[in-house]
């Protein structure tokens, strides 16, 4: 930001607002939502000595950054251990080979039914080792009845898998074959 009060045109596009306590609707402050591009402006707007920021407040700003670097390089070590685990394991590996499975999902499908022969099909896996993802039923005289999702099990296990499901359906429409 600059002593004008402009702002790069990047930030335009995707920002949030918050008013500066100090005065009712008079210095706003403009932060862009995408952790990269916050990231990479903070400092600039910190050390900016034409924006009006107090001394706390850009202490306070301060601080929130360097929280903001430690907890993405304590994210990227997670996601290293998570990928390494998912190399080594040859189970993440077939199940990370289904459209739509990945590192995080494969690993935690592992670690949540440990013997995947437990189950006689798919079906039995997304009711009981999956979260619940199948209807529950209710079966009387031949007649079969179809009740809610029983959202039982791993509630972890079936988020990951209820995004990776809409992540398959909305690619699948640019897909032709």
């Amino acid at each position: 930001m600059s002593a004008s009060g402009t702002l790069p045109a990047d930030w335009l596009s995707d920002t949030v607002t918050q008013p500066n306590s100090r005065a009712a609707g008079g210095v706003w402050i403009v932060l862009p939502q995408h952790v990269a591009q916050l990231r990479r402006n903070l400092p600039a707007l910190l050390e900016d000595d034409g924006n009006e920021l107090t001394i706390p407040t850009r202490h306070l700003f301060h601080s929130l950054y360097e929280e903001l670097v430690k907890l993405e390089a304590k994210i990227g070590s997670a996601d290293q251990r998570i990928e390494r685990a998912f190399q080594k394991n040859e189970e993440c590996q077939r199940i990370g080979a289904v459209e739509g499975i990945g590192p995080v999902t494969a690993t935690a499908i592992v670690a949540a039914i440990s013997d995947g022969h437990a189950f006689r099909n798919g079906r039995q896996f997304a009711a009981g080792g999956g979260g619940g993802l199948v209807p529950r039923q209710h079966s009387s005289g031949g007649k079969t009845k179809l009740l809610g999702i029983s959202k039982r099990g791993d509630p972890y296990l079936r988020t990951l898998l209820v995004h990776r499901a809409r992540s398959v359906v909305y690619r699948a429409k640019a897909k032709t074959d």
